[in-house]
């Protein structure tokens, strides 16, 4: 068995004690339905509060490294009114990086209303 030092308990315990004073930016019923779903049945909400906090950070990652793809895009492409917007292009460079694949199109074709009869 592991033994810890006096000062990485000491660590530990800050930690999980400030994470309860963390607000949660996913709903604990959300995350307790994810994890469910992944075969673990926890109530211990130390467990939700760290698996929340742990999606957040990838979220934030993962919009961070869109962003930066879309600023270099912006430098290469000198025009004016650029569209700023993330797309779904950027999504799927960021996440095959990370080892999650989407197989989607990178748009959606969509008949206009008066099109469709």
């Amino acid at each position: 068995m592991a033994s810890y030092t006096k000062e990485e308990v000491e660590m530990v315990t800050f930690f999980l004690k400030e994470m309860q004073d963390y607000p949660a930016p996913i709903p604990d019923s959300v995350v307790m339905h994810l994890l469910a779903e992944a075969g673990m049945n926890t109530t211990d909400p130390r467990v939700h509060r760290t698996v929340n906090i742990a999606c957040q950070k990838f979220i934030w990652e993962v919009i961070s490294d869109c962003a930066n793809i879309k600023k270099r895009e912006m430098k290469g492409n000198q025009k004016k009114n650029q569209n700023t917007d993330l797309t779904l292009s950027e999504l799927k460079t960021v996440l095959n990086a990370r080892g999650i694949h989407i197989h989607r199109p990178d748009f959606i074709v969509s008949i206009p209303d008066n099109d469709k009869k």
